[in-house]
């Protein structure tokens, strides 16, 4: 009889290769979908910041040429400055070049120069300066208020006709600012001298006794007196309350016709005298024989010249905009 038999199965355990293999592929995707999604912003945070970087040197470099040029007043001279075109990154990926998603590139911007607004904005430059002139210099007429040093203060009188030229005709006029009075006049000129006459006198003092008679002593007498001998034109200037210039002759013995005197000038010491701003006025003076006379025909007027010219300069505007980066 035969003998039954039973035989277990044998039990065996393992991983199958395709399993393995989907697992690995498994983590790969994991860490890239870390590294894309922490990794790769952080990078491409970091390019940018250093390109921006870099893009801001360029501009700083630029703006630092504009302002060498400002401040060394370089009128007429150009000023250049280069801008590296481009991303900033590489020429070439490496070796993970194929997949660049794991080494972004930086992204480009746009450098340009527009219009800031949407109506263009335009410089307009107006100057008015007192530029030095020789030949061409501003007057003003009397009264007038000065805002700069003033090159020359004349004083004319006009109108002097010969009937003018007598012992009693003193004309004239003043000019004064803060501190100061100038005067300049008609002045007529006297000779002083002692003139003698015969008296009967019943005594003479020794030495004038010219002889005797039934009526008296004949007697030698001096009385003072005075003749006329020319008009001048002179100045008298006072600064604050005394006298530095008296009755200076600046024309003698004058004829009709007009006469002009630039108080500015250095033998008149009126220079330190002015200030400025200052307002400057003329009247006439008053006759010192006759307070009361008036010569209307002879006319005493003054001006100030400044030494400068008023220029007015208006270039053409200038259209704005701005140089800009885009990034």
């Amino acid at each position: 009889m035969a003998k039954n038999s039973y035989h277990a199965p044998e039990s065996e355990s393992g991983l199958s290769e395709v399993i393995g293999f989907v697992l690995i592929i498994g983590l790969i995707v994991v860490a890239a979908s870390l590294y894309l999604t922490y990794g790769v912003p952080a990078q491409g945070r970091e390019n940018e910041i250093v390109h921006m970087n870099e893009i801001k040197d360029q501009f700083v470099g630029y703006k630092l040429s504009l302002d060498s040029l400002f401040n060394n007043n370089k009128i007429g001279t150009t000023v250049s400055n280069s801008f590296t075109l481009g991303t900033e990154g590489a020429y070439s990926q490496g070796t993970l070049g194929f997949f660049p998603l794991m080494s972004p590139v930086r992204s480009s911007g746009v450098i340009a120069v527009n219009d800031r607004t949407k109506d263009p904005e335009v410089l307009s430059i107006v100057s008015r300066s007192l530029v030095i002139n020789d030949t061409i210099q501003d007057a003003v007429e009397l009264p007038a208020r000065i805002e700069s040093a003033p090159k020359h203060i004349y004083v004319t009188l006009s109108g002097i006709t010969s009937d003018d030229l007598s012992k009693d005709t003193y004309y004239g006029v003043e000019v004064n600012g803060s501190g100061w009075l100038a005067t300049v006049n008609l002045t007529p000129r006297f000779t002083y001298y002692d003139a003698y006459r015969v008296e009967q006198l019943s005594s003479c003092p020794p030495g004038q006794v010219i002889g005797t008679g039934s009526g008296g002593v004949s007697c030698l007498v001096s009385t003072p007196a005075s003749a006329y001998t020319g008009s001048d034109i002179s100045v008298t200037v006072i600064k604050g309350t005394l006298p530095s210039v008296q009755d200076l002759t600046v024309y003698k013995s004058i004829t009709p016709g007009s006469y002009t005197i630039d108080l500015l000038d250095d033998s008149y010491g009126l220079k330190s005298a002015i200030q400025v701003p200052d307002n400057l006025f003329i009247a006439p003076t008053l006759d010192r024989y006759d307070p009361l006379h008036v010569i209307p025909h002879i006319l005493g007027k003054g001006n100030v010249t400044s030494g400068y010219s008023e220029q007015v300069y208006s270039p053409p505007a200038i259209r704005l905009g701005s140089l800009e980066y885009r990034g």
